[in-house]
């Protein structure tokens, strides 16, 4: 994705959107410690950075002004903080209920060994303490004008990543569980049909195959002494993002960087 608008087949970026689709949220930021923003301080730090991260990088800029929206529509509520799923008496009809079950995982020495899903991360997603918003919207202004929506959801049925990126002369969009990226290019009115499509782009390493690249990058920059491909200042960065819309959101304004 970034290869492909860096060589300008899309023309001049300006414009993007992208959409995170979490269904597995309450698996893993409500039902335990997650759920807390005094331990997270969101999940636009926990979850959002990794894809506010992926859109800098993109785009090639500095964000300059947030405006964001968010709130709690699902999850939280007035159970009991010790309540965990295997305890409650609603849990045969939740459908967020962390119920006993098997899967199969791959340990690092390559065998397969069963184990039982989640077992730790058992707590009601509807107590108390959870005060973590569970839906996001961001809109961002960088500093060479390019102008990304982004918006984040806990609650969806399916997990999927989808970015689609507009520039002056065609449109990107990459979607993660299709695992495919679709360039449409418009040369005219009437001349706007064209379209190239790349697939099977994952691995099936840890992360669609991205870990062991960052580890090998990190690891080659230490042999040669050479810049890594992204530092640490985008990191800051991207969680510089996640903390300035979160005040955005509670103070109900737009907030600059």
């Amino acid at each position: 994705m970034k290869e492909l608008i860096k060589s300008g087949i899309i023309g001049e970026l300006k414009t993007g959107w992208v959409l995170h689709s979490v269904g597995a949220g309450s698996d893993w930021y409500f039902h335990d410690w997650h759920g807390s923003m005094k331990n997270t301080g969101g999940l636009l730090l926990q979850k959002g950075s990794h894809d506010l991260d992926i859109i800098n990088w993109v785009v090639d800029s500095k964000v300059k002004r947030v405006l964001a929206f968010g709130s709690q529509d699902v999850f939280g509520g007035d159970k009991p903080n010790e309540l965990v799923c295997q305890e409650c008496e609603d849990k045969s009809i939740c459908s967020e209920a962390i119920v006993d079950r098997n899967i199969s995982w791959i340990r690092p020495d390559g065998k397969s060994a069963e184990v039982l899903y989640n077992q730790w991360r058992n707590k009601c997603v509807y107590r108390k303490e959870v005060d973590v918003l569970d839906n996001h919207l961001l809109l961002l202004q960088y500093e060479n004008e390019v102008k990304v929506s982004y918006m984040e959801c806990h609650y969806t049925p399916e997990d999927n990543r989808e970015y689609i990126f507009i520039g002056t002369k065609g449109k990107l969009k990459f979607e993660d569980a299709k695992d495919l990226i679709t360039v449409q290019l418009r040369r005219g009115i009437y001349d706007r049909e064209e379209k190239i499509t790349y697939e099977n782009l994952q691995m099936s390493e840890g992360h669609g195959g991205g870990d062991k690249h960052i580890i090998d990058d990190f690891i080659s920059a230490l042999k040669t002494g050479e810049q890594p491909q992204v530092g640490g200042e985008a990191g800051l960065q991207a969680i510089e993002i996640g903390i300035t819309a979160h005040e955005a959101i509670d103070f109900e304004n737009t907030r600059s960087l």
